[in-house]
């Protein structure tokens, strides 16, 4: 006999006919249900530590997608911060820390409120479209996540073009303000925003792919923990699939991995294009966009150029971002609104 499931009463028709619930997915902590101000104090506190731990990774992930040439990924990645030590001491890797941390603090914190809004709204808008309230639209947190990174480019682009030329300054003569000035300076305002559609076009397929890969393999791996092929029993509510610590920290992980690999061909062309006039590029060599910049490297210094700077990226970014995801839905539970616990 064939199964037919009623998506709206959420019953599954199977052989004897007998009726049971069919497994409703959890969506964790929504938007509704947060105390935003609680989720402010500690969101920040968080995100200060985390960067101190992330920033020395990030500036040599910098210096060596502004390089020219061909190198071995883990080998350039041991050299590139050999070197700054031995010019600058330990301090050298985080040059530029705290204007970078300061200035993407509000874009962070813009960032993940955004994505938190976005997604219950586009989620409620699917549930009312369809009836069917078991899963997570896969648009909704492709969608989600462009648009809550195109929120939050106005405060990070500035932050990040700063930090970027902090990055690649060898002597340490400038601060963050000192760098500010001499931009506006040299460009306005408009050299504040160099690179945003860069930005906008590298952050944006980013942002998407990483929560939409978080959350596929979160409810994935919810649904099929490969614990339980070495006997382990997880813990569930009769009809619901719960959401576990081991599938939050996994998919962060598994998450990062795809988006570094898919994203740092853009990342490397955008970062190229923010900071090609400190380095005094030639003008033969100045790159028009994002995507142009691609194809410009890998014509003139072959494929595996557009993948400087992953190794780094990926020590870090991985472990970084497991960590980070299974804080985030810990954060989400610790600022739910005390009335709905």
């Amino acid at each position: 006999m064939s199964d037919t499931s009623v998506i709206d009463n959420v019953d599954v028709q199977n052989e004897g006919n007998e009726t049971k619930k069919k497994p409703i997915y959890n969506l964790g902590i929504q938007w509704s249900e947060l105390n935003v101000k609680k989720f402010l104090a500690v969101g920040i506190g968080v995100y200060l530590a985390e960067s101190a731990i992330y920033y020395p990774f990030e500036l040599v992930k910098t210096r060596m997608q502004v390089s020219k040439g061909n190198h071995s990924m883990l080998a350039d990645t041991y050299r590139t911060a050999r070197s700054i030590v031995a010019t600058n001491g330990m301090r050298g890797l985080f040059h530029g820390y705290w204007t970078s941390t300061l200035g993407t603090l509000p874009c962070e914190v813009v960032y993940i409120l955004s994505y938190n809004y976005y997604k219950e709204t586009f989620q409620k808008f699917y549930e009312k479209q369809t009836g069917n309230k078991m899963e997570l639209a896969t648009f909704v947190p492709l969608a989600a996540g462009a648009l809550a990174d195109f929120t939050g480019q106005v405060f990070f682009v500035p932050a990040d073009v700063v930090t970027q030329r902090l990055q690649i300054e060898k002597q340490l003569k400038k601060n963050g303000y000192e760098m500010m000035r001499e931009i506006l300076k040299e460009s306005g305002v408009r050299g504040l925003y160099k690179g945003f559609w860069a930005s906008v076009c590298t952050n944006g397929p980013q942002s998407s792919i990483w929560w939409t890969s978080y959350e596929l393999y979160k409810r994935q791996l919810s649904d099929h923990d490969p614990r339980e092929l070495f006997g382990y029993v997880p813990k569930v509510k009769e009809g619901e699939v719960t959401q576990n610590y081991f599938a939050q920290i996994s998919a962060g992980v598994l998450a990062a991995l795809t988006t570094c690999t898919a994203i740092n061909p853009l990342d490397v062309s955008k970062t190229r294009l923010q900071t090609q006039t400190a380095q005094n590029t030639k003008p033969e060599d100045m790159l028009k966009n994002v995507f142009s910049g691609v194809k410009q490297i890998a014509k003139k210094e072959g494929y595996k150029a557009l993948y400087k700077g992953l190794v780094p990226k990926m020590m870090v970014y991985a472990p970084f971002m497991g960590c980070s995801s299974l804080i985030y839905e810990w954060v989400l539970k610790v600022c739910r609104k005390k009335e709905l616990d």
